[in-house]
């Protein structure tokens, strides 16, 4: 399940929406103008093909996907709660950013992330199975833009092919500063 926040964050507040996508994400579940509490993944995975196909019809779908994590990270910092996490963002750093990001995700998506300090500057950050097919990629935007929210200079994500059924692991490094 996802809460109420993630699909404000995303979809009020990132995309800036109009009534032709409210009422696109209406017709699969997400009403922005009466929002429930929770949704379940897969109607936010609906709403993400929606503003696929609304407003990034010309990036690949993978680009996409990577495209709105980044945007929904922009998105969160605009909420009322995201202003205080932006907050800690900038005082803590891309270290910290990342070691926090399984609490965060966990609070938000209700799944599982892992992350693993690989050396300076560099993390795997990876997930537990049953996650659908745009998860990583949709991840991969959001970790590059929480590591420039937090100051991390040139964030780069990559992810590992072969990473297993439903499941992500990204590599993360990000230059020293300049």
């Amino acid at each position: 399940m996802c809460r109420h926040i993630v699909f404000e964050a995303l979809f009020v507040h990132g995309l800036k929406s109009d009534d032709a996508m409210h009422e696109a994400y209406r017709a699969v579940g997400f009403d922005a103008k009466k929002p429930a509490t929770e949704y379940p993944i897969s109607v936010f995975g609906e709403c993400l093909a929606v503003a696929i196909r609304l407003r990034f019809s010309d990036l690949v779908v993978p680009d996409a996907y990577s495209k709105l994590g980044s945007t929904f990270i922009q998105g969160i910092l605009k909420t009322m709660l995201g202003k205080v996490v932006g907050v800690a963002l900038l005082l803590s750093g891309p270290d910290r950013t990342i070691k926090r990001m399984p609490t965060l995700i966990k609070s938000d998506y209700g799944c599982v992330v892992v992350t693993k300090n690989l050396g300076i500057r560099h993390y795997e950050v990876s997930s537990e199975p049953n996650l659908p097919s745009w998860a990583g990629a949709f991840f991969k935007g959001m970790v590059e833009q929480a590591m420039r929210e937090a100051k991390g200079r040139d964030p780069v994500a990559v992810e590992r092919a072969g990473a297993g059924q439903g499941t992500f692991v990204l590599d993360v490094s990000w230059s020293a500063p300049g």
